[in-house]
């Protein structure tokens, strides 16, 4: 039994045509002009015209891409230019963060930060160096600059110990005031007095002598920053 139907059939050209039927019901065809476009199994088309959108990329625009395109070694890419905004971080000032960051970590000890207390300044002044005051004289250091200080400190020797020592301030080291603290001397001679937070630029001390007899006098200043 057949597997097909096959017909002859002519065109208006006189172009003789098979025409078969194949046991599915799906007619064949066979054209010699048909087959000119058929490649193996796939039909050749040529399209004519197109109608791409506006804007659409055509052969000339994408050669005109493929000539701005230059190959790119990303194994070495150099920056010519860039704009960076106002402030913007460049490779300087990202070294010199890597080496603040850098002194920072050595000042931490697992957690903690270790810092060092420094060193507190103290300016010694020898005021009055044995010197003699006579009965009834009265005796001045001059003035201690306490401006940056945050403790004055006097001591010394004084023969007369039964005497008191005065103290006094002022703001140009040229006026000065009692303040009505008197230094008293033990009875080996000594004395000592301490000033915190003094709220006066300058400070000295004053001794009158009123014991019947010459006396010595040795006074020192020491300023604490």
């Amino acid at each position: 039994m057949s597997s097909s139907i096959e017909l002859i059939g002519q065109n208006s050209a006189n172009v003789t045509s098979k025409v078969f039927v194949d046991t599915s019901n799906n007619i064949h065809v066979k054209d010699a002009q048909l087959a000119t476009v058929i490649s193996g199994s796939e039909l050749q088309v040529d399209v004519v015209s197109s109608a791409l959108p506006s804007g659409a990329a055509t052969e000339a625009t994408i050669s005109t891409i493929n000539g701005k395109v230059t190959a790119c070694n990303t194994g070495a890419v150099v920056v010519s230019s860039s704009a960076l905004p106002t402030g913007g971080a460049t490779s300087a000032l990202q070294t010199s963060g890597n080496a603040s960051l850098t002194t920072l970590a050595g000042c931490v000890s697992g957690t903690t930060l270790t810092v060092s207390a420094g060193t507190v300044s103290t300016t010694p002044t020898t005021l009055k160096n044995a010197v003699a005051v006579a009965d009834g004289a009265t005796e001045t250091s001059s003035g201690v600059d306490a401006g940056a200080a945050k403790t004055v400190a006097f001591f010394g020797n004084l023969s007369d110990t039964t005497g008191n020592i005065k103290v006094e301030v002022s703001s140009d080291d040229s006026n000065y005031y009692d303040t009505s603290e008197n230094i008293f001397v033990s009875s080996t001679g000594a004395f000592y007095k301490n000033f915190d937070g003094l709220g006066a630029r300058y400070i000295r001390l004053v001794y009158t002598n009123g014991s019947g007899g010459s006396k010595t006098w040795t006074a020192i200043a020491s300023v604490k920053a």
